[in-house]
């Protein structure tokens, strides 16, 4: 396996600015083409010892009882991507890609970062229907259905622009014969129907159809893509600061508006919190405090476990 290109795909995704800001689905798109790529230059060169193009299965990260829609976002990360996907079931159903080696890896990670970004986008939403009295049932799997099914457009399009894709993208005979081979025992109801949030499902097909990301992979801290990936709660924040000597912050909340810093002697706003979103830091900018500016930059979601 080429581990150069699976890394260069998981910054790519990653890395990208932020899937709040429309860029989640053509970093998975842009994931595909790099690839692509990569296995149309493999063919190119004749003689050349391919090393771990073994065919096994991966189980992911992603389950799902009742969101049946990560089970239609799996299947179509896995066709166009050159696998299969099936599930494990024992109290909750969890996603398995099948295939190539490198195919598998890649798959795994285009889901758990799509899987994110449709997740965050449903907290915003939510958030803002609550707040308007409206209510929030079905939302997220509308949300999500319009999402798949622009990703899936633009899967297409993209296909469409480049023929020669469509050697690659195929599943290979001796993937086929593998899984042809396989035997499961029952199948899980992976049918999916819309809940009557029409806005909400554009809103979601038209992210889906134009996020758009820069193709410059930049370098970034350790913390900035692990929160990025899941995003980071007001404990792990605090448990930072302690870690960096900082352990006296005080921290209140006013309606959807989160303080941190200190309120007693000489009181000093040091960090705010809006609607979940760092809006406000104090402190200069220094390299120590990367990861903090990090956050504020990428619009990471800061998860409320301190109230």
């Amino acid at each position: 396996m080429n581990l150069k290109i699976v890394e260069k795909i998981q910054k790519l995704l990653a890395l990208s600015e932020s899937c709040n800001e429309h860029e989640a689905a053509l970093a998975i798109a842009k994931a595909q083409e790099l690839l692509i790529k990569h296995k149309l230059s493999m063919k190119e060169i004749k003689n050349i010892k391919i090393h771990n193009r073994s065919i096994k299965e991966k189980r992911s990260k992603i389950t799902f009882t009742k969101a049946k829609w990560k089970a239609n976002l799996a299947s179509l990360i896995a066709d166009n991507f050159g696998c299969y996907y099936f599930f494990k079931t024992r109290y909750t159903n969890t996603i398995v890609f099948f295939g190539r080696d490198e195919d598998i890896q890649v798959c795994n990670i285009v889901l758990e970062y799509s899987v994110y970004c449709i997740e965050n986008s449903i907290k915003k939403l939510q958030y803002q229907y609550r707040k308007s009295g409206q209510s929030v049932k079905g939302l997220g799997n509308d949300y999500a259905i319009g999402f798949i099914h622009g990703l899936k457009k633009q899967f297409e399009e993209q296909k469409k622009k480049h023929e020669e894709w469509g050697l690659v993208l195929v599943k290979d005979k001796e993937v086929m014969e593998a899984y042809e081979e396989k035997e499961f025992a029952g199948s899980v109801n992976t049918s999916v129907k819309l809940q009557g949030h029409n806005d909400v499902y554009y809103e979601g097909h038209k992210d889906g159809e134009t996020f758009s990301i820069s193709d410059k992979i930049a370098e970034g801290s350790e913390e900035a893509l692990m929160s990025l990936q899941r995003g980071i709660s007001i404990k792990e924040i605090l448990k930072k600061f302690q870690s960096d000597g900082v352990d006296d912050l005080e921290i209140k909340k006013e309606e959807n508006l989160i303080i941190i810093g200190y309120f007693n002697y000489s009181p000093v706003d040091c960090i705010k919190i809006q609607d979940g979103y760092i809006t406000y830091i104090m402190f200069s900018r220094q390299e120590k405090l990367k990861w903090l500016f990090d956050l504020k930059k990428n619009k990471v979601f800061i998860n409320d476990d301190y109230f």
